[in-house]
C-alpha cells in the first residue's frame, strides 16, 4: 500500500487501541482488472460507484511489460487519532576504489533507487567516499532500496556491477509520536565498497603491441587468454610472432592479422605456413606429428623433414608405416581434405580398394585389407598380391556404375549367389541400407539401384533419389520426409512409412494408411467431454492469430495423449497449476511460468496443457481488452457462459475450478487451491482464504 495508507492504518490501529470502538472493513476479493484487496466492492463483487479506476487515456502496458501496481483502495470507517509522527530520516552512503589508487573525486558516480527509479547520483567525493542527501519515510515499515555504480565517462575504467540491497527499516516509538529508521547494506551494516577495475586492453602497434592488464600492469613473459585467443609476451611485455620453441615443442603464433587469428595470437588446427600446411593441437596449440585424427579424420604428420615436406606436414598417397600400407588423399574431395586417411572402399589408378574402418587383429584402422573380407554381410575379395588383374589389395567386384545404373556384384560365393554375382533385394552398405530391384521394372532393370517410393512386404518406404547429407542416393530415408506436396514420416528404425497415431518429438501426429500426414484428423479417442463442454485434445491450442501476432501471446503445449483417460486430463491440469507457483501476479497476463499470469489466465494455461480451447477467453482478447473491457472480466465471464458444469462447493473434486466473485483459482484437492493473487504471485492456498465461494466450475466431466 501507499506510505499514507500505511499511515491511516497506523491511526486507525491506534484508534481501535484506545478503544474508540472502530471495526475493521471486511477484505474485498480481487478481480483482475479490478482494485486489489481493500477496494470497495458491492455484494457481486464488482466494483461500486466511486472506487478507482483507471485515469482517463491511459493505455495498456505491452506485451512482456508488467502492469504497473495498483494498491488497492482503503476500505472500512475513516481513521482518527493522535496526529501523524514527523518523518523519519535515513543516511545512506558508500564508497569507491581502484586498484591502485582512490578515484578523482567527481570522476566516478553511485547512483541510489527507490521504488524502482533513481532518486539520487553522488559523485565520489575525496578518498572516494559517496554520501547521499537523507531519505525521508513517513511511516513505520521496511524499505527496500539500492545502489549501484553508475557507467564510467572513462573508457579505461571498469565500474563494479554489483547491485547491493540497501534495507531501510522504520519504527514507530511506543507513544507512536516519533519515527526512527535504520539502514542496512546486504543485510549488514557496513556500508558498501565499490572496487572498481581497469579495463584490460591493447595498446601500441605492431613489434610494440602490449596488453594491459586490469591492475595497470602488462602481461610479460609468459602465456595470456584475450578474447578467446591465447598469446606468448616476451620479457618486455611485447607479443610474439611466427614459429616459436618452448618446453620442448614448437607453436605458430599469427605474425599479422588474418584468416588464422589476430596478430600475435597461437594458432589451433590447421595452418598454410610458406606453401604448407600443419596441424596445430587445438587444445594446447602445438605441432603435431605422426598420426593424428582431426574433424572425423585422421592424418599421417611427417615426424622429420623430407623431400616431400618439411616436419609437422600432412603425407599424401601410399604410406607404409609399422609392416602396413595406407592411402592419404592426394587432394581435398567431398569425402575429406588432402592428406586424409582414406578408410573402407576408395579408387586409386584405376583400381578400387579396401581399407579398414576399424582395428582389427589383421590391421589398425585405415590399413589396405587383404584376402576375404566380411563387410556388412556380404563377402569380398581382395586380391593378396600383384597380378594382371590389379594390384595387392584391389577388388574386382563390388560397386558398378553401368548405362547410368549402379549396381551391386557379389565378391565371393554366398548362399545367395557366387562371386560376381548380382544382388538383388535388401543390401546394408557403409552404415546405409539400399534396395536394389529384383526384376526388370519401368524404372530400371534387374538389380539396378532403386530410388523413389517401394512397396515391399506390406510396407511403403522412400529411397533417396540424389544424394543428400543424411545420405547416398538409392539410401533408406528416415525420419520426416516431404514429397510431392504432403508430409511423412518414416519410422526412424526400419525406415516404413508411419500410419495412424504416432508420436514424435513429444507431438502426435496423425498418418493415412498411405503414410500422409493429416492435421485435421480430430485429436482425441476415446473419453471426451460432453457435447456442448469444452473439448480435450492431443493437440497444441491454436490462438488463430497471424504468426506475427501470435508470436506475443503464450499457449502451454497439449500434453495429453489421444488416448488420454478423464483422469489423465485431470493430472495434467492440476500439473500444469503446480508448475506456475511461484510465478508474479500480472493484471491481464496468461504467459509461461516465472513471467506473469492473473487468476483467469493460469486457468488459460492449464486448461491449453489437454489441448482445451476455451474459445474466445483467451490470452491474446484478455490482454487487448484493456482495463474496462469485456475480457478484462474472464473470471466471472467464464462463470456465467455454461459451457463449465457449474455445481455446489460440496461436490468439489480434483481439477475443478473454484469461483468467487471476480476471482478463480484451481482446486488442488484436500481443501487446498493454486490461484494467482495480486501481491503474492501464483501460490497454494487454503479453499477458504476468501471466505466461502461462490460455486465450483467443473471442466472434465
Amino acid at each position: 500500500m501507499g506510505i499514507d495508507r500505511k499511515a491511516a492504518a497506523l491511526a486507525l490501529a491506534l484508534a481501535v487501541a484506545l478503544g474508540t470502538g472502530l471495526a475493521a472493513a471486511p477484505a474485498a476479493v480481487a478481480e483482475e482488472g479490478a482494485p486489489a484487496a481493500g477496494a470497495a466492492t458491492t455484494a457481486a463483487g464488482t466494483e461500486a460507484p466511486g472506487a478507482s479506476a483507471p485515469p482517463p487515456g491511459a493505455s495498456a502496458p505491452p506485451p512482456g511489460a508488467a502492469p504497473a501496481a495498483q494498491d488497492p483502495e482503503p476500505s472500512g470507517l475513516e481513521p482518527s487519532g493522535p496526529a501523524t509522527p514527523a518523518p523519519a530520516r535515513a543516511l545512506v552512503s558508500a564508497t569507491v576504489t581502484l586498484p591502485d589508487r582512490a578515484p578523482e573525486p567527481g570522476s566516478l558516480s553511485v547512483s541510489l533507487s527507490r521504488d524502482g527509479s533513481v532518486v539520487q547520483t553522488v559523485a565520489v567525493g575525496a578518498d572516494g567516499a559517496v554520501a547521499f542527501a537523507p531519505e525521508t519515510f513517513d511511516a513505520p515499515g521496511t524499505y527496500a532500496l539500492s545502489l549501484s555504480m553508475a557507467p564510467s565517462s572513462d573508457p579505461a575504467v571498469a565500474v563494479d556491477a554489483r547491485t547491493v540491497a540497501v534495507t531501510v527499516t522504520v519504527a514507530a516509538s511506543d507513544d507512536g509520536t516519533a519515527l526512527s529508521a535504520g539502514v542496512s547494506y546486504d543485510g549488514s551494516a557496513q556500508a558498501p565498497i565499490f572496487a572498481c577495475t581497469y579495463v584490460p586492453r591493447w595498446e601500441g602497434d605492431g613489434a610494440g603491441r602490449r596488453y594491459r592488464l586490469a591492475d595497470g600492469t602488462y602481461a610479460a613473459s609468459r602465456w595470456l587468454d584475450v578474447d578467446g585467443r591465447r598469446y606468448a609476451f616476451d620479457a618486455a611485455g611485447h607479443v610474439r610472432t611466427g614459429w616459436y620453441d618452448e618446453g620442448g615443442r614448437r607453436y605458430y603464433l599469427a605474425p599479422a592479422d588474418g584468416a588464422s587469428g589476430p596478430r600475435g595470437s597461437m594458432a589451433l588446427g590447421w595452418v598454410a605456413v610458406d606453401g604448407h600446411r600443419y596441424l596445430m593441437d587445438r587444445a594446447t596449440g602445438a605441432l603435431r606429428t605422426g598420426w593424428a585424427d582431426d574433424g572425423g579424420h585422421r592424418y599421417y604428420l611427417r615426424v622429420a623433414d623430407t623431400p616431400w615436406g618439411p616436419r609437422g606436414t600432412p603425407a599424401q598417397g601410399w604410406l607404409a608405416d609399422g609392416g602396413q600400407r595406407f592411402y592419404l588423399r592426394w587432394t581435398d574431395s567431398a569425402d575429406g581434405a588432402s592428406g586424409s586417411l582414406v578408410t573402407g572402399w576408395f579408387d586409386d589408378g584405376g583400381q578400387r580398394f579396401w581399407s579398414r574402418r576399424e582395428d582389427t587383429p589383421w590391421g589398425p584402422e585405415g590399413s589396405l585389407g587383404t584376402g576375404w573380407l566380411t563387410e556388412g554381410g556380404r563377402t569380398y575379395f581382395l586380391r593378396r598380391a600383384d597380378s594382371a588383374y590389379g594390384p595387392r589389395g584391389s577388388v574386382g567386384t563390388g560397386w558398378l556404375d553401368e548405362g547410368g545404373q549402379t549396381y551391386f556384384l557379389r565378391r565371393a560365393d554366398n548362399a545367395y549367389g557366387p562371386k560376381g554375382s548380382l544382388g538383388t533385394g535388401w543390401l546394408d552398405e557403409g552404415g546405409q541400407t539400399y534396395f536394389l530391384r529384383r526384376s526388370d521394372s519401368g524404372f530400371g532393370p534387374e538389380g539396378s539401384l532403386g530410388s523413389g517410393w517401394l512397396d515391399e512386404g506390406g510396407r511403403r518406404y522412400f529411397l533417396r533419389r540424389a544424394g543428400s547429407p543424411w545420405g547416398p542416393r538409392g539410401s533408406l530415408g528416415r525420419g520426416w520426409l516431404t514429397d510431392g506436396g504432403s508430409r511423412f514420416l518414416l519410422d526412424r528404425a526400419t525406415g516404413a512409412a508411419c500410419t495412424g497415431w504416432v508420436r514424435d518429438a513429444g507431438v502426435w501426429h496423425w498418418f493415412r494408411s498411405d503414410g500422409v500426414l493429416d492435421p485435421a484428423h480430430p485429436g482425441k479417442e476415446g473419453w471426451q467431454n460432453p457435447s456442448g463442454y469444452y473439448q480435450v485434445s492431443c493437440r497444441t491450442v491454436s490462438l488463430g492469430l497471424s504468426a506475427s501476432v501470435a508470436r506475443g501471446y503464450y499457449v502451454t503445449p497439449s500434453r495429453i495423449s489421444p488416448y488420454a483417460s478423464k483422469a489423465d486430463c485431470v493430472n495434467a491440469f492440476v500439473q500444469r497449476a503446480n508448475e506456475y507457483i511461484g510465478t508474479p501476479y500480472v493484471w491481464n497476463y496468461s504467459q509461461r511460468p516465472g513471467v506473469g499470469v492473473d487468476c483467469i489466465g493460469l486457468v488459460y494455461q492449464c486448461a491449453y496443457a489437454t489441448g482445451m480451447s476455451m474459445g474466445e477467453y483467451n490470452p491474446y482478447n484478455h490482454w487487448v481488452t484493456g482495463p474496462n473491457g469485456w475480457h478484462s472480466h474472464d473470471a466471472n465471464n467464464v462463470w456465467a457462459n455454461g459451457r463449465i458444469q457449474r455445481l455446489p462447493v460440496s461436490s468439489r473434486q480434483r481439477g475443478d475450478l473454484v469461483f468467487w466473485p471476480g476471482h478463480v483459482a484451481v482446486y488442488v484437492g484436500g481443501d487446498r487451491i493454486v490461484e494467482a493473487w495480486p501481491g503474492a504471485g501464483v501460490r497454494t492456498a487454503s479453499l477458504w482464504v476468501h471466505g466461502t465461494p461462490r460455486g465450483i466450475g467443473r471442466l472434465y466431466i
